[in-house]
């Protein structure tokens, strides 16, 4: 009764603690007349309201042992004491689902009300995680929704979580979680970045990876293959051949393509292709590629690398890579398009020539 005593040495305490056998897990309030505050009694009475403490269990049943302690202080008088008026087991009602929307971007929440109509208003809460489990969580949630009691029984959702919310993830990323209680997880896999064979994943850095999966997130994408990055001389003759050759077109048309892609030191290495399979049909071009190949890279080399192609660049001045177009639908291919193109350096939409978006990025 803290009327005339409040401040004093007279400081009675409480503490509760509970603790479950099978779950593991533990909590407790300990708190005292000074430390709740004036404000937290009513001075008639000398009450506290009811405060609230609450332990997940093990759902499959559980075992609760229930500490109580409460004491005078300075004094055997004005006896203090802690009421238990309520004991009562609430089931987990909500489970939440995550997947990517690869049409409007972002992701999707779903969730599910079970045993019922909700009996207790709830919040599922999305966090950046380093696993799928309530324990990996990093972080603030990144975006809440509120469930209302009553909400009927079954499938809710989806809502939609916009994709310039899912950037700039802290380091160790593997998963988003949607948690509606540390038992009830909803678990979606992080965006992946694959490389393909003549990819060389050294030579991309963190940073490029980042922004690459950023963009992925606002389309809804759940992966994409780099399938080119820094190249030698070589390895840029082989390229280019590769393309002049592509199968989809006849030679002449791939020819035309590639004269339209690149600048002049690259024209001429198309031109060396022209002028080594003059009068050839395909299938001989392909006999002859060792002999093609190797004066084209001689004409990159004189050319310059990186007047060729910038994917002859120093990999520490400038990142470059090639990113499948197929991974990508007709919706959200624009997306990851307006995403990625106010972050690079340099962005090319070669589609039509390569299949892929080419991006450049300053390190």
């Amino acid at each position: 009764m803290p009327g005339g005593w409040f401040g004093s040495e007279f400081n009675d305490y409480f503490r509760v603690s509970l603790r479950s056998q099978q779950g593991g897990g533990s909590a407790a309030e300990a708190n005292s007349m000074n430390g709740l505050g004036l404000g937290q009694f009513d001075y008639g009475s000398g009450t506290t309201g009811w405060r609230e403490l609450t332990l997940p269990v093990d759902k499959t049943g559980d075992t609760i042992q229930v500490d109580l302690g409460v004491a005078n202080v300075a004094d055997d008088l004005f006896d203090s004491q802690v009421v238990v008026d309520f004991v009562e087991e609430v089931r987990d009602q909500i489970q939440p689902s995550l997947t990517w929307n690869n049409t409007a971007g972002g992701m999707d929440l779903r969730y599910t009300v079970d045993n019922g109509d909700l009996k207790q208003a709830a919040t599922i809460d999305v966090y950046w995680a380093n696993g799928p489990g309530h324990a990996n969580r990093l972080g603030t949630p990144v975006f809440s929704h509120s469930v209302p009691a009553g909400t009927t029984a079954g499938q809710h959702g989806p809502i939609r979580i916009a994709g310039n919310l899912l950037a700039d993830n802290p380091a160790g990323v593997t998963h988003l979680v949607a948690v509606a209680s540390p038992s009830r997880v909803g678990a979606l896999a992080d965006v992946q970045v694959a490389f393909g064979a003549n990819a060389n994943a050294t030579a991309v850095s963190a940073a490029t990876i980042d922004i690459v999966k950023d963009s992925l997130r606002a389309a809804g994408q759940r992966t994409v293959t780099i399938t080119s990055t820094a190249r030698t001389p070589a390895d840029q003759a082989r390229a280019m051949f590769q393309n002049l050759t592509n199968a989809a077109n006849p030679v002449s048309v791939n020819v035309a393509n590639q004269l339209a892609l690149y600048a002049a030191p690259g024209d001429a290495v198309v031109n060396t292709f022209v002028q080594q399979t003059q009068g050839m049909t395909r299938a001989q071009i392909l006999a002859n590629a060792a002999t093609i190949r190797a004066a084209m890279e001689q004409e990159i080399n004189n050319q310059g690398p990186q007047n060729v192609s910038r994917h002859c660049a120093d990999p520490a001045v400038v990142n470059v890579a090639d990113l499948g177009a197929g991974a990508f639908n007709a919706t959200n291919g624009p997306l990851f398009v307006n995403a990625i193109r106010p972050r690079v350096t340099r962005f090319l939409d070669e589609r039509a020539t390569n299949n892929c978006y080419h991006i450049e990025i300053t390190q």
